[in-house]
């Protein structure tokens, strides 16, 4: 006995279910690729922390002296911004003055303005973007820091 022919409905159903039989194991393929490439990538990682640092006050070490010339150069831009809002201030009060007197602002006058602003903004931009390395660096390390634990098989302390 023969069974009947495929309808035509059953053939696009076949059709149908091979199509997505290939996908899911397209998907499956480059899911399993993805996943290498992560495993690759963390052995990769592991082998650059354990040569980097032999054990976690290694770490530390570095990472205090990391943030140490950070913080040092806030401070230096700190010390910096008072100099440089006093020559804004001082820049600011001749303008004010020429404008009392009728004298009006001069283009040297302006740019000078416009410098200081400048330079006061830049310094302000500095100091942010160095607190944001900061972070940065305090969030990497201790991920650093849990990592290089796991690897060396200590616990890590908190």
């Amino acid at each position: 006995r023969v069974p009947p022919a495929p309808t035509e409905a059953e053939i696009a159903e076949r059709e149908i279910q091979k199509k997505l039989e290939l996908e899911q194991q397209k998907q499956a393929e480059e899911a399993a690729r993805i996943e290498a490439e992560k495993r690759r990538k963390q052995a990769i990682y592991d082998r650059n922390l354990l040569s980097a640092y032999q054990s976690e006050q290694d770490l530390l070490n570095e990472r205090n002296k990391d943030l140490q010339y950070r913080e040092k150069r806030i401070e230096i831009l700190k010390k910096k911004r008072k100099g440089l809002q006093q020559r804004l201030q001082q820049v600011q009060q001749q303008a004010a003055d020429n404008e009392l007197s009728g004298m009006g602002l001069s283009a040297n006058l302006q740019s000078r303005l416009q410098a200081a602003q400048q330079e006061l903004d830049n310094n302000q931009s500095s100091i942010q973007q160095l607190q944001t390395e900061i972070d940065t660096l305090n969030m990497q390390y201790e991920l650093d820091r849990q990592r290089l634990g796991e690897l060396l098989g200590t616990a890590a302390e908190d």
